[in-house]
């Protein structure tokens, strides 16, 4: 579909060399004609700015919660002039519903333990 409209996407995986990936980021930051960026959240998901980018989609994720926030990070950088959407696609009653619940839990530990850790410790 990319291509009838004279478009481009590019992608990090793991079998993509580390020195490559440098470049892979630039094109889809300055190039205008790419418009996709793929990204696996274990190789692409911490070092990288992607603020040419304004929509996440996960297909997947895993239980991880430090990985998925710091891909969470990628797009809303600063830098970034969009608001940024979100989209987990996820079947009702499978594992990535599961995983996407102990995500919410875990990010919501992280934020007590931020926000209220004298209170924890009283």
């Amino acid at each position: 579909m990319l291509n009838k409209v004279h478009k481009s996407c590019v992608a990090i995986y793991g079998d993509i060399p580390k020195e490559q990936r440098g470049d892979i980021v630039r094109q889809f930051q300055t190039d205008p004609d790419t418009m996709v960026f793929v990204g696996q959240i274990d190789t692409a998901g911490t070092g990288i700015t992607l603020t040419a980018a304004d929509t996440c989609v996960y297909y997947s994720v895993n239980f991880n919660y430090a990985t998925y926030s710091q891909s969470l990070s990628r797009i809303h950088r600063i830098g970034q002039k969009n608001r940024c959407t979100y989209i987990h696609l996820v079947t009702a009653k499978t594992v990535d519903e599961t995983i996407l619940r102990a995500l919410a839990r875990k990010e919501d530990l992280a934020k007590t333990v931020v926000d209220d850790w004298r209170r924890l410790f009283d």
